[in-house]
């Protein structure tokens, strides 16, 4: 659903940047300019988990990248305090409404306020 939203983004011309993995990132971490989202979702110096998007990609991309990285489904799990922390959320917001409509919210903003 995610994908669709940004794939409908491009082709409405409401995309916030030029290319599609600076585009997720802008999302992801609901920002709209790209080195805050890069220093908050982004790639630093040293030993760091990752994250792969691949978007109509064959099963042979899957296998290539199974064989250079250990796939752990446990980042799927939400750590509700990082995400407090990521997207400036306090207790207060979290007793009105549930963290993840918070975040889509949030993102959601990124357009209607551009």
């Amino acid at each position: 659903m995610v994908l669709i939203r940004l794939f409908l983004a491009f082709r409405r011309h409401e995309n916030l940047a030029n290319d599609l993995s600076v585009e997720i990132c802008l999302r992801c971490s609901a920002q709209r300019q790209i080195s805050k989202a890069f220093e908050i979702l982004g790639l630093k110096e040293g030993k760091m988990n990752l994250c792969a998007i691949l978007i109509n990609c064959s099963d042979e991309s899957v296998d290539e990248l199974s064989l250079m990285f250990d796939r752990d489904n446990n980042v799927l799990i939400a750590d509700e305090l990082k995400l407090m922390k990521i997207y400036d959320i306090d207790k207060n917001e979290l007793a009105n409404m549930h963290i993840d409509d918070i975040i889509i919210d949030k993102i959601t903003k990124l357009i209607v306020d551009y």
